[in-house]
Formats: C-alpha cells, sequence, structure tokens
C-alpha cells in the first residue's frame, strides 16, 4: 500500500480534478479492474491503444475506482492542448497547484508538495510529448514514493518498471446470437437513442447496427459517431456507407475535442507525429485486405526508399504508436490495421502516386503465395497449417484478382492464381466464384502461355464436374489435355487426364474412360517407386484409382469399384494424406452397403466424416453424409436417414454441389422407403429437422449410431478382410491425431496438465453418481441416472468445456480454456465466450454450484459424486501393470471399460490428443500384458483373444504377431498361424515397405516344418 499522506499535503486543486461524464461506461468492468490490479505489480500504467480505443474514459474510470486506496487523492492532467515538450513539467505542476519557489523549479516544488503521499496522478494524452512526458514521470516516481501515475497514449513510455496494457476494442458476439449483451452494441443503441429518442434493437435493424460495429472494429469513438447519424440515416444506410467512414463521421458536438470531432482528424492527429518513412510504409500497408505477415510486407511495401531489411523496424514502430495491430498466430506474427486507419492510409497512398506500383507488388505477392500453397493442399487439405494460411490470405487473394481486373494485360496472374487455389475451393465448396473469375480471365488472356491456359481450363472442367454441369466439363479438359500432350508438365496432363477419364466414363463411355486411367498410371508410375518428395504425383495415382472406381461404380461393376477404392485409401494412407483417406473411404462404404456389409460401411464413414468435419471439406462432408442416409436406409431407420438427406440437401444447395446420377436415384429410392414407413407429414418434419441441423450432429449421429455386436474374436483373414474394407479404420484414431497434430496453430495445454487420479466420488454414497460420463468411445453423459441427450447442451463448446474440466481435477484457469477451445480469440473475446459456455454448461447440468471457482481455476466441485470412465480404465490398468501378482480378471475388467478411443466421433479440438494417446498406449499395454499373463499360464485361446484384439488397433505389433502364432500353434493351429504371418507381411510390404523381422520369420519357417 502506498505510504500515509504527508502532513502538509493538503489535496488537490479544483483544476486536477476527473472529468464528469454523463452517460454510463459499458461493457468495461473487467478492464477496470484489471487495470488497478496492475498498480500490486507496478508504480506507473500506461494505457495504450488506437485513438478513439476509450483510453481517456477507461483512464477516467479507473481513477474514480482507485480513490478510497489513495488518501492524498487522484489528480487528472490533460496534456492534449499542450504543444511544446519543455511544458510538460510546468503545466503539470500548475494543474497540481505547486508554487514556483525562488531558486527552485516547478518540477522541484512539486515534488516538494507531494512528498511521500499517497496520490495517483493521470497524465491523459501523452503521445505526441512522449519524451518529455517520460522524463517527468521518471522524476516523480524517483523522489515521490507514495505516487502512482497512469498515462493514456498510443504508445509507451518506456520508463523502466512500466506496465503497458492493451485498450481492447469493445466485445462483440461471435455470431448474430446474443447481440444485444454486446458492450460494443450496447453503447450503438444507447448512443442512438441520445439523437433519437425511442430507438430500440429489433430484428429489422440488428443485422445492420452488427456489421457497421464489426466494420468500425468495435472502437468506441468510431460507433459513438456512427450511432449520431442515426437522425439522418438507418442503421441499414448506414452500414451501406461506411466505405467512405472518414467524411461519414463525424459530430459537430463542442464537447468533443476538435480532433475527435471526425475520424479522419482523429487519425491526422496520429499520422501527423510520425516520421516520413512510418508514414510512406503505414499508406503502402493499405493495400492488404484482411492482415499480412512480415514476409508480406517486406515484399509489397519495399523498394529503393524503404529497404526490405528497414521494414522490420518501421513496422515495429507503428505497432508500438497503435496503428498496426499485432497477433502470434500459428507461432506468426501477423499484423492489421484497423479499418478506420486503412481507409485513411489508402488515401494517403494514393495521393502519394506510389498506389499502382504497390498494387502490382502486392498482386504479384499472392500469385506467388498461391502457387506455393498448392502442392501443401493438394487433395483436400494434406497440410492444415496451408488450408489455414490460405483461409487468412483469402481477403488480399480476392483483391489481388480485382487488380487483375482493372486491366486485360493482367488477367494471367488471375488465371494463376485462380489455379492454384483449385484444391482449396475444392476443400470449401467454393465453386461459383472461382468459375466466374477464370471464366472471365480466359476471356480476356487469349494469348496466355500454354500451361497457365491448359490448368485454368483443367480447373474450370473440374469445378464444372464438381457442381453437376456436365455440359461445362468436356470442352475445356479436351482442350487442356491437346495443350500439355507433348510437354514436360507430367503431373498436370495426369490430373487433365483423370478429370477428362471422369468426364467420359460417367457419361457412359467406360472404355475411353479406362484408357485414360490407364494412361494417367503409366505415366506417374507405381506409387511404391515415386521418391517421397513428389507428393503429387501419389496423390494422383490414389485420386485416379478413386474415380476409376466411380466410373466402375456408376456402370454397375461393384468388385473393381471396391478395389479401386480400396487401393485409393491403401496409397493415401502411406503417404499420410489425410483427406485423400477420407474421400474414398465414403465412396467405399457406399460399394459395401450395397453389399449388405452395413458393419464395415459404418467404420468408414465415421472415420470419413470425422475427418471431413474436422477440416472442414465440405464436398467431402457431403459426400459422407450422402453415404451415410443410405447406411441409416438399408438398415431399417428412416428416421435417421431422411434427416441425412435434409442435411445434405442444405450443405450441396449452399455450396452449389450436385448429386450424381447415381445418388439422385438412391436419394429417390430413400425418399420413397422412408415415406411408406413413416407417412409423408412424419418424412417431412424428418427431413426440415435435417435441414436445419449443424453439420457436426450429423457426423455425431454415423458416429453414435448403435451397430451389430461383433463377436468376441476374429481370425486373421476377418481382421484382414475387415482392415481393407475400412481402409484400416481401425487404426483410425491413430491416423486422426497424426491429423490433429498438423492442425494450424495447434494449441494444447501441456500434458502434465491433464490428471490422471480417479475420482472415487463416483463410488461413494447410495444412487446413482451425480453425474456419470463415459468419454470412451462414443460420449454419453448422465445426471443423477438420467441420460442427457446430445443436443441438451445447446453447442458443442459446453459439452466439450465439462470433458476439459473432467480431465483437469485441479482446475483450469479461463485463460487454458481459451487456449484450447478460442486460440485465435482476443482477450476479451475469450472472457465473453468462457462465460456464455460456462453459463450453458451449468444450466444444462441443472446445478451452478457443480463448477466453482476458487482463485482463478474452475473445477467440478469435490463435493460432487462423479463417475468418469477414463479415470477408471487409466486407474485400473495401471494399478494392474504395477502389481504383477493382480489376477488376469481383474486386468480383464479394467480394459472392458476401454470402449474405445476418447471421444471417438466427437468434434472436439486438439486438447484432448495427448490424453487419447496415453490411453490408446495404456489400452495397447495392458492388452499385451493381459495376453502374456495367459500364455504363462498356457491359456492359449484366451491368450489369443487378447493379442487378436491388440493387432485390431496396431495391426503391424509384430511382437504380438509372434505371441499370436505361438498360441495358434499351442492350440493346435498351425494354419492360421502361417496366413497370420503371410498377411502381416504383405501389410508390412504393402505399408512400410519392409519385412518381418528375422525372429518372426524364423517362427514361421518353424511352422512351415515342424521337427
Amino acid at each position: 500500500m502506498p505510504p500515509a499522506t504527508s502532513a502538509r499535503f493538503v489535496g488537490f486543486p479544483d483544476t486536477a480534478e476527473l472529468p464528469i461524464y454523463l452517460t454510463p461506461l459499458l461493457g468495461r468492468e473487467a478492464d477496470v479492474a484489471r487495470v488497478c490490479s496492475l498498480f500490486r505489480e507496478a508504480r506507473l500504467v500506461s494505457l495504450v491503444g488506437a485513438g478513439g480505443s476509450g483510453k481517456t474514459r477507461l483512464a477516467a474510470a479507473v481513477g474514480t475506482a482507485m480513490r478510497r486506496r489513495f488518501a492524498g487523492g487522484v489528480a487528472w492532467i490533460d496534456l492534449s492542448a499542450l504543444a511544446n515538450s519543455q511544458a510538460v513539467a510546468p503545466h503539470a505542476a500548475s494543474v497540481l497547484g505547486a508554487s514556483e519557489q525562488p531558486g527552485h523549479t516547478r518540477v522541484d516544488a512539486l515534488i516538494d508538495l507531494l512528498g511521500s503521499s499517497a496520490v495517483l496522478l493521470i497524465l491523459d494524452n501523452c503521445e505526441h510529448l512522449l519524451d518529455a512526458c517520460a522524463a517527468f514521470v521518471d522524476a516523480v516516481l524517483r523522489a515521490c514514493p507514495g505516487t502512482r501515475v497512469l498515462t493514456t497514449s498510443r504508445q509507451a513510455l518506456g520508463i523502466i518498471g512500466e506496465k503497458a496494457w492493451v485498450v481492447p476494442p469493445l466485445a462483440l458476439p461471435a455470431d448474430d446470437t446474443g447481440a444485444d449483451a454486446a458492450p460494443a452494441v450496447q453503447l450503438f443503441v444507447q448512443r442512438a437513442g441520445d439523437v433519437q429518442p425511442g430507438f430500440t434493437l429489433d430484428e429489422s435493424n440488428t443485422g445492420a447496427v452488427l456489421h457497421v460495429c464489426r466494420r468500425l472494429d468495435g472502437l468506441p469513438l468510431a460507433i459513438e459517431l456512427a450511432a449520431a447519424r442515426v437522425r439522418m440515416l438507418p442503421p441499414a444506410q448506414l452500414a451501406a456507407r461506411l466505405d467512405s467512414m472518414l467524411t461519414v463521421l463525424s459530430t459537430t458536438s463542442p464537447q468533443r475535442l476538435p480532433r475527435h470531432r471526425t475520424l479522419r482528424a482523429l487519425i491526422d492527429w496520429s499520422y501527423d507525429l510520425l516520421p516520413a518513412d512510418e508514414r510512406r510504409l503505414l499508406a503502402r500497408l493499405s493495400v492488404f485486405a484482411g492482415g499480412f505477415t512480415l514476409d508480406a510486407a517486406e515484399r509489397v511495401a519495399s523498394d529503393e526508399a524503404i529497404p526490405a531489411d528497414h521494414v522490420l523496424d518501421l513496422l515495429a514502430a507503428l505497432v508500438d504508436r497503435s496503428l498496426v495491430v499485432s497477433r502470434e498466430v500459428q507461432n506468426e506474427a501477423r499484423f492489421t490495421l484497423l479499418e478506420t486507419v486503412r481507409q485513411y492510409a489508402a488515401q494517403k497512398l494514393a495521393e502519394s502516386g506510389e498506389a499502382e506500383a504497390v498494387r502490382a507488388r502486392h498482386a504479384l505477392y499472392f500469385v506467388d503465395f498461391a502457387e506455393a500453397a498448392e502442392p501443401h493442399t493438394l487433395g483436400g487439405a494434406r497440410g492444415m497449417p496451408w488450408m489455414a494460411r490460405v483461409e487468412r490470405e483469402t481477403g488480399n487473394l480476392r483483391a489481388a484478382v480485382s487488380w487483375c481486373d482493372a486491366d486485360p494485360s493482367r488477367a494471367v496472374y488471375a488465371l494463376r492464381i485462380g489455379s492454384a487455389l483449385l484444391w482449396y475451393d475444392f476443400a470449401t465448396g467454393q465453386f461459383d466464384e472461382p468459375r466466374r473469375m477464370l471464366q472471365r480471365s480466359l476471356e480476356r488472356a487469349p494469348d496466355a502461355p500454354a500451361h497457365v491456359r491448359a490448368r485454368s481450363l483443367t480447373t474450370l472442367g473440374y469445378t464444372a464436374l464438381w457442381v453437376g454441369e456436365v455440359a461445362g466439363v468436356l470442352p475445356p479438359l479436351t482442350e487442356a489435355v491437346e495443350l500439355l500432350r507433348g510437354t514436360d508438365r507430367h503431373t498436370d496432363l495426369a490430373f487433365a487426364l483423370v478429370g477428362l477419364g471422369i468426364a467420359l466414363g460417367l457419361g457412359g463411355d467406360t472404355d475411353a474412360a479406362f484408357r485414360l486411367f490407364d494412361e494417367v498410371e503409366r505415366a506417374l508410375g507405381s506409387p511404391a517407386n515415386i521418391p517421397r518428395d513428389e507428393y503429387p504425383r501419389a496423390l494422383l495415382y490414389a485420386f485416379g484409382r478413386h474415380w476409376r472406381g466411380t466410373v466402375a461404380l456408376a456402370g454397375g461393376d461393384l468388385d473393381l469399384a471396391q478395389a479401386c477404392y480400396r487401393a485409393a485409401v491403401d496409397v493415401a494412407r502411406a503417404w499420410g494424406s489425410h483427406p485423400t483417406i477420407a474421400y474414398p473411404l465414403a465412396a467405399l462404404a457406399r460399394v459395401l452397403v450395397l453389399r449388405n456389409q452395413l458393419d464395415d460401411a459404418h467404420a468408414c464413414l465415421v472415420e470419413s466424416a470425422t475427418s471431413h468435419l474436422r477440416r472442414d471439406e465440405r464436398w467431402g462432408l457431403v459426400q459422407a453424409l450422402d453415404a451415410a442416409s443410405l447406411l441409416f436406409y438399408r438398415r431399417g431407420d428412416p428416421g435417421a436417414a431422411a434427416r441425412l438427406l435434409g442435411l445434405t440437401n442444405r450443405l450441396r444447395r449452399h455450396s452449389g454441389i450436385a448429386p450424381s446420377p447415381l445418388e439422385l436415384a438412391q436419394h429417390a429410392q430413400i425418399r420413397d422407403a422412408a415415406i411408406a414407413a413413416l407417412g409423408s407429414d412424419a418424412f417431412a418434419a424428418a427431413y426440415s429437422e435435417g435441414e436445419a441441423m449443424p453439420a457436426a450432429a450429423g457426423v455425431r449421429m454415423i458416429a453414435t449410431a448403435s451397430a451389430p455386436a461383433h463377436e468376441a474374436t476374429h481370425d486373421v483373414r476377418s481382421t484382414k478382410r475387415r482392415h481393407a474394407a475400412r481402409g484400416a479404420a481401425g487404426d483410425s484414431a491413430a491416423e486422426m491425431n497424426v491429423g490433429a497434430r498438423e492442425t494450424s496453430g495447434l494449441r494444447t495445454p501441456p500434458h502434465g496438465a491433464i490428471h490422471s487420479e480417479s475420482s472415487s466420488a463416483g463410488s461413494s454414497g447410495a444412487g446413482p453418481p451425480d453425474l456419470d460420463v463415459r468419454a470412451l468411445g462414443a460420449l454419453e453423459v448422465r445426471v443423477r441416472g438420467e441420460p442427457l441427450a446430445g443436443d441438451a447442451f445447446g453447442s458443442s463448446k459446453p459439452r466439450e468445456l465439462l470433458l476439459l474440466l473432467l480431465c483437469s481435477p485441479d482446475g483450469l484457469t479461463r485463460e487454458q480454456a481459451g487456449l484450447a477451445f478460442w486460440p485465435d480469440s482476443s482477450t476479451v473475446q475469450v472472457k465473453n465466450a468462457f462465460h456464455v459456455t460456462l453459463h450453458r454448461l451449468r444450466r444444462t447440468l441443472g446445478r451452478h454450484d457443480w463448477i466453482t471457482i476458487t482463485g482463478d481455476r474452475y473445477r467440478i466441485d469435490p463435493s460432487v459424486r462423479v463417475a468418469f470412465d477414463v479415470h477408471a480404465f487409466r486407474d485400473g490398468v495401471e494399478s494392474c501393470l504395477r502389481e504383477r501378482s493382480t489376477d488376469a480378471a481383474t486386468l480383464a475388467d479394467a480394459l472392458r471399460l476401454y470402449r474405445g478411443d476418447l471421444l471417438a466421433g466427437e468434434v472436439v479440438g486438439d486438447w484432448h490428443l495427448p490424453l487419447r494417446e496415453d490411453l490408446q498406449r495404456l489400452y495397447r499395454e495392458g492388452l499385451r500384458a493381459l495376453g502374456a499373463h495367459h500364455m504363462r499360464a498356457e491359456q492359449w485361446s484366451e491368450a489369443a483373444d487378447a493379442f487378436r484384439t491388440l493387432l485390431k488397433v496396431e495391426p503391424l505389433d509384430e511382437p504380438a504377431c509372434r505371441s499370436l502364432m505361438t498360441c495358434y500353434a499351442r492350440a493346435g493351429q498351425p494354419v492360421e498361424a502361417m496366413r497370420l504371418y503371410e498377411n502381416v507381411a504383405r501389410l508390412m510390404s504393402e505399408q512400410l515397405d519392409s519385412k518381418p523381422t528375422s525372429d518372426t520369420t524364423a517362427l514361421y519357417h518353424e511352422l512351415q516344418h515342424p521337427a
């Protein structure tokens, strides 16, 4: 605490009173508390932020809240009117009532006045007098131990011990729900009501008000200026004029500083303080749409006037001055300009005469970016970080295309961008805009280089295929093949040939199609011989096999279709291309359904749909959900089939994805059967329910659907058949973990933050536990014995928060939850999203007090009786592994709790992956120990069961293979043992390009030639 006030200090004069505001401060309660708490750590706190972010208003609120902590008082010193840096100290002394004494400066007088008194000085608007303010504050803090200082500035003072706190914009809702509770919207409504009494938020204007607040980045001053225009312009009209916001947003209120009466004047104030190089860089940065990386800034904004190696320092200075916002995304700094600043800087760029040159560099940079991204997005999303990078740059890519559209001579650059983004557009289901752009650019660039034209025509042909415009497929692909034959662009040719084969095959000319597919495979060579750095060749091989299967399926050849889809899955797995695994798995599932192999089809669809949903691959998701509707129909669940029909219809409609003739025929069959079973009204209701269903709910339907029980044991042939049919679906969880580790910006809590202690509450007390959660396999949640339906939580995040809390028995902070659920959100956004999610979870559970907070950590209250199968499984297996004397029955009981991988089929973030992998490892170790226990007891049948189960989840585990071979031999089944060896050897050759070890081979030879 500050020291007591000195006896001679009697308080500050009226000139130092805090400003008085006539309207309430909205949405800043937590910010006020946080800033107040910073004074426990530092004597100097600086509020920094862009002009109009509300620094002054927040500082006044902090001063009011801190009055009781400073017996000597809180003083306000406004520096906005000062132009001379040498006037800072005299002005402050004058405001605080320090009289100049002979032989002493005004600062000496002020220091003498304050002494050791407990006071808070607030210096408002320091940015234009930064060095003078820093010197003044440093002198006061060194001489007056009871003094604390709060400053507002667009840049920190840079004094040792200073705590700089960035004032965030006002919070906005993540979507249109809950708009009336968002502080930014509340401010707009309040200020609009001041100028137009009776103004309220309703259905007719909510969307427009949200649009205005978002375009203004939640800046309080900008929102207030916009709301003041409601008297003349309704919100919708105001929103339409925001492209000229610098002139639209102004006020004549005499209560505002002149520089706060228009946005232009506000930014002029900051711009005029910049050195020439920083002004020039700021103007050039305005060409970016949606943000940029340092690499992009160095390429686009540099020239002779600003060398590339100077950009970083200049950019850092603009960040320090709150004119550029910096945040970390995927371990890389990403920068943005607030929209108000960007429009201002764009005008400055136009005035400079440099706009055309900078825009040209911008377009060329993003041509290179798109082409660099192409190999990493091939097949849908081989590298999730690259898909995320392209997603972040969509604004810049559109801006580059727009620049190309302005001049026909630039159209070739647009063609290069459009061709390179084919797979991104495919994964995201965006076809209309890219097709129109390519058609337009091809017309404007008749003399484009042959390979550029060919790639563009190939892209055009594929997009026509995917949206079902059959007439638009053959002409561009035929021309593309003609242009590429005889060139050294073998991969481009192979891709065009596959597309042409698809078009011919689905058009009925299967012989011509298969000849083209054969040509593709001859050109690409065997996948086993393709070097690892030539990923596109291997992928195209799998791609061609997939579509050969589709042509075969359309012709009714189920055997060939199944074989082709399996081959595509095997190649994709060998090369680690997760989406290329997921696409043929969905197609394979359709074949398996037609063959009435419903169990295997279901396994394929669980993996396929989950993979597509995780990567937001809309075309693939439609294929998986569509095949699932056929599966549910064949399983005798017409209601589920109807819901999935409705869902896929909505997804197709939104993405422009047309069904194939085969799919149309199956839709009609499913619809007729469902209507016959349910009646027209019930079918229509189920179909409508599906149309309104989120895609994640459809995937959850597939993942949690009950299937006929398997037999307890399977021979090796059955295991091999199931492995091939599903594309190793039994190992899908491990594959999905690999995919999750590739996901952009992966952030998971450290492994130590996920605890494995078992809760004892679940077994104590009478009756069922208060909370019973089974997360191994399909998720089940029961509250006091009553199951909660999947939609009881309202959305996925409250359910996920419950699981994260259960996996964190020591509790977790809001920041840890934010890192797991909303890694790219601001502190304010995380705070709002967390509390909304927590509120919904508590409401679903029906007990607010089940989730408590101690300090800053949230946890399930210890008094709640919890049963959680993850803890029970882990504790049970680990205890058996530690106590080697434990009987096999106890270990078997613990292993039975493992109904499937952690949260299998659930749409959850990556935070659970370390725990999932650890549980998978523990399950394998437990099975291995159980099998060994039975072998020691010469219980060969029981041991074989354990090792068979282990090989289902780890098909290439050689020690398990040898143990199972031994069990078969001891049980008098040497043929099964040899068949097992042969199947495993084939798997190792196909997937690992290796052979079994000498130990395994020796055992095989012993069985072939028994003594």
